[in-house]
C-alpha cells in the first residue's frame, strides 16, 4: 500500500502571452476581468494560462487513467508497477489513502466505477475484469479478446458494460453483463468502435468502417435502433453526448489533412458546425458538468495541452498551457469544480488536480 496525504488546494490561475493562435491575424487587447485575451478572424477569444495544479499521486511511478467515482469522492488509476505491469489504485480525491486494488502480475489498465459506485471494470491484458470498489473479488467476465485502447462504459442500470470486442478480426460494440454469463455482439452487421454512452439514456453512440469512410452511429444497449448519423463520410473520432443529450461533440480530419479538429451537430445529426480550426490534432472532447464548455486534448508540436471551448465558440482557453510536456484525460468532479488529469510535468506521468474557478469566471 502506498499513501500520501495532500491537501487538495483551491487554484487561482494567472494569464500568459500567446503560444500559438494558429496562423491566422490576431487582436489584443484586456478585458473588463483583466484577462489577456487574442481575438481570431472567426471572433473566437483564445485566452492562455499559466499551468497550476497540484500532483496527488505517487510521483515516482507513471499513474493514468484516471476515473471518478459518481459521489466525486474516489478516484481510480492505473500505475506503474514494473516496466511491464500496471496495478489498479484507488485514492481519495486530495491523494491520500491510495491503495493497490489488484496486485497482480498481469497488466492492470483503464478502471471505470460502476453508476452506483460499489463496482470497477478494468481490462486486465486483453479481457475484462470486474471487482468490487476495495478490490474484492475480481472476476473475468468477457468471453472473447477486447481492444483496451476504447474505454470501459457501465450501462446506467450498472448490469452490463460496453466495450468494443475483437471477433475474427473485426472490431465490434459488445455488451456484457457483469455476471459473465453473456456477451453479446451489437454491432453483427456493420461493425464498430469507439462507443460512448449517453448520460441518461442507455444510447451508445459509436463509430463505423475504416479510415475516411467511417461514420457516426446511434443505438440502444441491446442494439436495436440502429441510427446513422453522419451522412458525408469522415475520419470521425471520439462521439460525445452534452449532459442534457441535445448535442453530440466529436474530432474529424477532412479531405485526409494532417490535422483533427471539433466539431458539433445535434443529436438527430447534422447540419454539422465547425467548434475549432487550430493547425492541430484536437481529440477526445468531453463535456463539463454544467455543459457550457468542452475540453479536449490539443496535440501540437509533439506536446498535448488540456484546451476548453465555449459551445458557441465565444472563448477557447488553453488551461495548462505547458511546452514539450503532456497534460491528458480530464475527468470533472460533478460536487466541486476540480478537474483531475495526466501530466507528465516534472518526469513521470501523474494524476494531477486543479479548480476550475477561473473558467466559470470567463463569462
Amino acid at each position: 500500500m502506498r499513501k500520501r496525504n495532500v491537501i487538495l488546494p483551491v487554484f487561482l490561475l494567472s494569464c500568459i502571452v500567446l503560444f500559438f493562435c494558429e496562423n491566422r491575424t490576431i487582436t489584443y487587447y484586456s478585458d473588463s476581468q483583466g484577462y489577456t485575451v487574442y481575438t481570431g478572424d472567426s471572433g473566437t477569444h483564445y485566452i492562455f494560462l499559466n499551468f497550476s495544479g497540484v500532483n496527488i499521486s505517487d510521483g515516482e511511478h507513471n499513474s493514468i487513467n484516471a476515473a471518478l467515482s459518481p459521489d466525486g469522492s474516489i478516484i481510480v488509476f492505473q500505475s506503474e508497477i514494473s516496466s511491464a505491469n500496471y496495478d489498479i489504485f484507488s485514492m481519495d480525491i486530495s491523494g491520500s489513502e491510495q491503495k493497490n486494488l489488484t496486485d497482480h502480475p498481469d497488466n492492470d489498465m483503464q478502471p471505470v466505477i460502476s453508476p452506483d459506485g460499489t463496482k470497477i471494470a478494468f481490462y486486465r491484458n486483453a479481457d475484462v475484469y470486474i471487482m468490487n470498489i476495495n478490490g474484492n473479488y475480481q472476476q473475468k467476465i468477457s468471453q472473447s479478446e477486447v481492444d483496451t485502447d476504447y474505454p470501459i462504459r457501465f450501462t446506467h442500470d450498472g448490469q452490463h458494460v460496453v466495450v468494443t470486442s475483437i471477433d475474427d478480426g473485426r472490431k465490434n460494440i459488445s455488451l456484457i453483463d457483469i455476471e459473465g454469463n453473456s456477451q453479446v455482439i451489437l454491432t453483427q452487421t456493420i461493425g464498430g468502435y469507439d462507443a460512448n454512452m449517453a448520460p441518461n439514456s442507455d444510447i451508445i453512440i459509436f463509430v463505423s468502417g475504416e479510415s475516411n469512410n467511417r461514420n457516426i452511429y446511434t443505438m440502444s444497449h441491446t442494439g436495436s435502433g440502429l441510427n446513422k448519423l453522419t451522412i458525408i463520410s469522415g475520419n470521425y473520432r471520439n462521439p460525445c453526448y452534452s449532459p442534457d443529450e441535445s448535442t453530440i461533440v466529436f474530432s474529424n480530419c477532412f479531405q485526409s489533412l494532417n490535422y483533427y479538429n471539433l466539431f458539433t451537430m445535434s443529436a438527430d445529426g447534422p447540419p454539422i458546425k465547425r467548434l475549432t480550426e487550430a493547425y492541430t490534432y484536437d481529440t477526445n472532447p468531453v463535456f463539463t458538468p454544467d455543459g457550457e464548455w468542452i475540453a479536449f486534448n490539443r496535440w501540437f508540436s509533439n506536446d498535448s495541452d488540456i484546451v476548453f471551448v465555449a459551445l458557441d465558440r465565444a472563448y477557447e482557453v488553453n488551461y495548462t498551457n505547458t511546452i514539450s510536456q503532456d497534460e491528458l484525460s480530464p475527468v470533472f468532479s460533478t460536487s466541486q469544480p476540480y478537474m483531475f488529469f495526466q501530466s507528465n510535468r516534472g518526469g513521470n506521468n501523474n494524476i494531477w488536480a486543479t479548480s476550475l474557478n477561473q473558467l466559470s469566471q470567463i463569462y
